[in-house]
């Protein structure tokens, strides 16, 4: 009634474009100058310095980029699984500071310019893949892609006598080393290593070959037997009973690895290692001593030992010691070499442990087949990190942030999937029950 006189002139002029041969044609949207996966490569190789190309204050640049982002998640009360976690991390973080310079005299300014405190900021590189609405493929396409970048310089660095790249540890001289961003490594294991378990495809243990050279050449004892047992649970996990036909498979490709003579040699160095004494059973290994300074020299006060020393800077009083081998100085050669209970003495428990919470929500809940790698993936970075600092190597601390975005999104994407089944079946309930 009232509507047909205003709808009447629209009809008459689409009838008058048709006749005239005229078609309406909308705008074309430009594609976008940088794909998505190009742009997750760039932030990839931001953080890592480029694998170590650049020097490791260079990270301050994607650093200041991850704080924007964050200031306006909060702002924009945007949502996300892990945004109170990492927020709780760094207000925490903070406050550890504020603890070293009360107990430790050692100024805001120096522990915030200290190298290894920019080293424990780009685990905020999550707020800035929470921004960019990036999606599954595109992320594990640009794991994938910069995994092959990672190789590529980890060989020319294996292969070149002198050090050309910024090496997060460097023993050149008995053949180990690691490098900046290098856990990337580990990650592609398990994801292609998932990938071999769900399709059965063999191409994907020679994808894997070479992270477990990675690995060996790295050369540490805890990581070997930690990704054994990570790997034979994820293996049972999924295949239970036939997980003895897989693992065997595996067994074989690591053993004809292992005849190398790069990893032969990397062995060699574990068993030497072993047979000097360097267990918790000899008082004078380093990790002996710096546990026994730091639980009964270190902390002023038990305020102190729960809120973090700091991250002493070698410019101060306070920090100097941490960077000294003399074990009469002081800490002898820091606390790197105690992982995550280190990590914990330098900026308290609180923060730690907001740090791992995404971890253990990752581990405890169950979510797509697809994402299990991840799981595994954290067992392995737990088990080692006690006495490692993979968990938080130079280059390698804001993958967590891009892990744990990635693990939203196959949640999201399972619980859309759920919500979706249930409806299917509602509907179909209707249908018979109105019949």
């Amino acid at each position: 009634g009232n509507e047909r006189p205003a709808l009447l002139p629209q009809i008459l002029r689409r009838r008058d474009c048709q006749q005239l041969g005229r078609t309406v044609q909308r705008p074309k949207c430009k594609p976008p100058m940088i794909s998505n996966v190009n742009k997750l490569i760039i932030w990839i190789l931001l953080f890592s310095c480029c694998w170590g190309i650049l020097p490791y204050q260079f990270v301050l640049l994607p650093v200041v980029f991850a704080l924007y982002y964050m200031i306006k998640t909060i702002l924009e009360r945007r949502p996300g699984m892990f945004k109170k976690y990492l927020i709780i991390y760094f207000i925490f973080f903070i406050i550890s500071a504020f603890s070293c310079m009360h107990f430790e005299d050692q100024s805001l300014s120096k522990t915030f310019t200290a190298v290894a405190c920019l080293q424990l900021f780009p685990v905020i590189s999550y707020f800035i893949f929470l921004s960019g609405k990036y999606t599954i493929k595109e992320i594990e396409k640009a794991l994938a892609i910069a995994y092959v970048i990672f190789l590529c310089c980890f060989t020319i660095q294996l292969i070149y006598p002198d050090k050309i790249f910024n090496l997060a540890t460097d023993y050149m001289d008995i053949g180990r080393f690691t490098m900046y961003g290098q856990l990337i490594a580990y990650i592609c294991l398990f994801y292609f290593y998932g990938k071999y378990l769900f399709s059965g495809k063999t191409k994907y243990l020679l994808y894997i070959l070479p992270a477990f050279f990675v690995l060996f050449i790295a050369g540490f004892r805890t990581q070997m037997a930690a990704i054994l047992l990570a790997l034979g649970l994820f293996t049972y996990s999924v295949k239970k009973i036939a997980s003895v036909k897989y693992m065997f498979l595996f067994l074989i490709v690591i053993g004809v690895l292992s005849q190398t003579s790069v990893v032969q040699n990397s062995i060699n160095n574990m068993m030497k290692r072993q047979e000097a004494g360097d267990t918790f059973t000899n008082e004078d290994y380093i990790r002996v001593i710096q546990f026994n300074y730091f639980t009964k020299e270190h902390f002023k006060s038990p305020v102190e030992y729960v809120f973090g020393s700091g991250i002493p800077n070698p410019r101060t009083k306070y920090g100097q010691p941490f960077y000294t081998v003399d074990p009469a100085l002081g800490p002898y050669n820091g606390w790197h070499d105690w992982g995550i209970v280190g990590l914990s003495w330098m900026i308290g428990i609180p923060t730690v442990l907001a740090l791992l919470f995404p971890v253990f929500r990752i581990i405890r809940r169950k979510c797509d087949d697809n994402i299990l790698f991840l799981k595994f993936f954290y067992i392995f970075l737990l088990l080692s990190s006690f006495t490692t600092v993979e968990f938080f190597r130079v280059g390698s601390f804001f993958f967590h942030g891009l892990l744990f975005y990635l693990y939203e999104l196959y949640y999201r994407r399972s619980k859309h999937d759920n919500i979706g089944h249930t409806q299917k079946v509602l509907g179909q309930t209707r249908r018979v029950v109105n019949s």
